[in-house]
């Protein structure tokens, strides 16, 4: 258990876990990060990560505040039960997210770049809002309580199983595809549906 905050300096950082509980805030700073949590960990204070590349592998997981990764080609791997109760923010440049079982309970924003979201089994999203250039994802079963915004550029979703969608999806300028496969497949918009300008 680490009762005070944790920081690191500039330069490559690297932070391998199995149980721990983080009651303050964690700061990566500046440099390639890594932080990976192979058993369960608890963050219960805000963890932030500066410029230059970050990548977080998690199993079971807990955020309880929020997690801003900051500018950089930046990548969330988690698997098992991953819980993000605060905002979830990441900057510029590409970035690349792969999940299982994943709950997000409030906002996770994507930033400009080409992102990739990648979830294999059941995932559940507030409000998600991407930035602009060629967003993909890739879903097998997912849930949007909130509004799914995917900015301008060539953005794609592709799912297997089941989407629902509670809100509003919404894209700007570029060509935006929805690909529903699967001969099972049983997806529900609820909301408005605007691909903004392009070959849709």
């Amino acid at each position: 258990t680490f009762q005070s905050g944790l920081t690191f300096g500039k330069g490559n950082d690297t932070l391998s876990l199995t149980n721990a509980t983080f009651s303050n805030t964690v700061t990566l700073g500046n440099g390639n990060n890594s932080l990976t949590a192979t058993g369960k960990a608890k963050f219960s204070g805000d963890v932030t990560g500066g410029t230059g590349r970050d990548t977080f592998t998690f199993k079971e997981i807990t955020f309880d505040k929020s997690l801003d990764l900051g500018d950089g080609l930046n990548s969330i791997t988690a698997s098992g039960n991953a819980e993000f109760k605060g905002v979830v923010t990441l900057g510029k440049d590409k970035d690349i997210l792969n999940f299982s079982d994943v709950v997000f309970e409030n906002t996770l924003s994507l930033g400009d770049g080409d992102n990739t979201l990648t979830s294999t089994g059941e995932a559940s999203f507030t409000s998600v809002s991407a930035g602009n250039d060629n967003d993909v994802f890739n879903l097998s079963s997912a849930e949007f309580s909130g509004a799914l915004d995917l900015g301008d550029g060539d953005n794609s979703i592709t799912v297997t199983s089941s989407l629902t969608c509670f809100d509003s999806v919404t894209a700007g300028g570029g060509d935006d595809t929805i690909n529903l496969t699967g001969s099972g497949n049983v997806s529900t918009f609820s909301g408005q549906v605007d691909l903004g300008l392009g070959d849709n």
